[in-house]
């Protein structure tokens, strides 16, 4: 999997996206299931708001101070040949996070991560 997060500096208050993608290459079958636990660093950040991809089916989710835990059983369309989970790119997720009012500049070493299983 695949986290995308913007390039430039984030300041305290600013709001941005973390973008999850999926990638199956070389075979001919779709995924189907999924585990992630999505984890901030609650000093820094805070989650606004999450969407699972339309192309999946209702996750079970977890949601705590800086984790947030997502599992997929299927996608809507819940067929190994399925195209849109196929590939590379398979949308995910889509997190909005925002930047503590009190995050002091500098650089973070690990301020989000994605776990998957």
């Amino acid at each position: 999997m695949t986290l995308s997060l913007p390039e430039s500096p984030r300041f305290p208050s600013d709001e941005f996206d973390a973008t999850l993608t999926a990638s199956l290459l070389g075979v001919s079958y779709g995924l189907m299931a999924w585990t992630i636990s999505f984890n901030y660093d609650a000093s820094l950040l805070s989650l606004q708001s999450y969407a699972v991809d339309s192309i999946w089916g209702s996750a079970t989710e977890s949601v705590g101070s800086g984790t947030l835990g997502l599992l997929m059983n299927c996608p809507a369309d819940c067929s190994a040949t399925n195209a849109d989970v196929q590939g590379s790119g398979i949308p995910i997720l889509t997190a909005r996070l925002q930047v503590g009012s009190s995050a002091a500049a500098g650089t973070y070493s690990v301020a989000l991560s994605v776990d998957v299983t």
